[in-house]
């Protein structure tokens, strides 16, 4: 039995099927073998490492240590790890009053990245999830800013903001998208140029309009401090709530992809 998207195996015993692997797959109603049948499973979900690109990787239950296989230093800065809060899982804590974690320069300044968090806002007010925007909006710079209710944008909207001299946002617009005390997977997406940028929300592309400037090179400009937990290396505006997982990509991930590594995180956390 071959399951080309699994790292680990799957052994069986008579005529049922068992996940022997850390993907906790279900595998039901499995006919028995019989003669020369061969029945083949693939993974409907796959983790972050599946993927290339893969630039820095984090979750609770393995607290400040990176999980993509970069050995991403991370210093972190007053978060605490809340046990077996989600699904029986650590998450990452933080109190909205000058918590963050930092990865200082080492994710560069790619032409395109995808974001993934596993997040719960406490209040809807304007606050950072993670980012690496300049602030002044001197240069272009990779990564950006991903925000909960931007200045100016309807209540639990998300907002992604690039510098270029003038800043380049992509908003969503519809209010209340987020809820205070709920889990969402949030995802945002950007390649080089302006056709290819998305946010989605629980696995469903969301509607979203730019504003700023017409056109962006991701790759120019500084690289700037990344943090998780507030808005980029210049100002405040810090995150209050739990971030179970949160892993970026120097690379645009297709829709498929990103509809796959939702389900991980939904299938793992039992949201």
């Amino acid at each position: 039995i071959y399951c080309s998207s699994l790292t680990d195996d799957i052994s069986f015993s008579g005529n049922e099927f068992k996940d022997r692997s850390t993907n906790n797959m279900t595998l039901s109603d499995t006919p028995p073998l019989t003669g020369q049948q061969i029945y083949v499973y693939t993974a409907l979900s796959q983790n972050p490492a599946s993927f290339s690109g893969l630039s820095f990787w984090i979750d609770g239950e393995n607290g400040y240590t990176d999980l993509s296989g970069n050995s991403v230093a991370l210093t972190n800065n007053g978060t605490t790890i809340t046990a077996n809060e989600l699904n029986g899982l650590d998450v990452f804590t933080f109190s909205g009053s000058g918590q963050y974690m930092s990865l200082g320069t080492a994710l560069g300044k790619p032409a395109n990245f995808t974001v993934f968090a596993l997040i719960k806002a406490d209040n809807l007010s304007k606050q950072g999830v993670c980012g690496s925007a300049d602030s002044g909006g001197a240069s272009a710079t990779a990564w950006g800013d991903f925000v909960i209710t931007q200045t100016t944008k309807p209540t639990g909207s998300l907002s992604c903001t690039h510098s270029d001299d003038v800043d380049y946002r992509l908003n969503t617009n519809t209010d209340n998208l987020l809820s205070s005390g709920s889990w969402y997977v949030i995802v945002v997406k950007f390649a080089n140029g302006v056709l290819d940028k998305d946010i989605w929300v629980n696995g469903v592309k969301t509607s979203v309009a730019h504003s700023g400037g017409t056109s962006l090179s991701l790759n120019s400009g500084t690289a700037y401090e990344y943090t998780i937990g507030r808005t980029g290396a210049y100002n405040g505006s810090y995150f209050n709530g739990d971030i179970a997982e949160h892993f970026v990509y120097d690379e645009a991930r297709s829709d498929a992809e990103i509809i796959q590594l939702t389900t991980y995180l939904q299938d793992k956390y039992g949201i």
